[in-house]
């Protein structure tokens, strides 16, 4: 009788915990990494957590790119 008492109040404590496994709860883990910096600015669809060298490497990558390419210039309004 206790063995069954022990095993019923068991399960019955480990049964809530799968409740908190739950797929959204993990992060990144499920989210491919971004390769692109079109990709690096959609978090939502990509994983773009600096702690992966890789993506460190393609922030600093982007973050030259911007710094480097010109501003575009103001086009100058037609008057009708």
């Amino acid at each position: 009788m206790n063995i069954r008492c022990f095993a019923l109040v068991s399960c019955l404590a480990v049964l809530p915990l799968s409740a908190f496994a739950h797929k959204e709860g993990h992060g990144n883990e499920d989210k491919p990494l971004a390769t692109t910096c079109a990709q690096l600015e959609n978090p939502l669809r990509y994983a773009v957590d600096p702690a992966y060298p890789e993506i460190k490497a393609l922030k600093a990558k982007c973050d030259a790119e911007k710094k480097a390419s010109p501003k575009p210039e103001a086009q100058p309004v037609k008057k009708s």
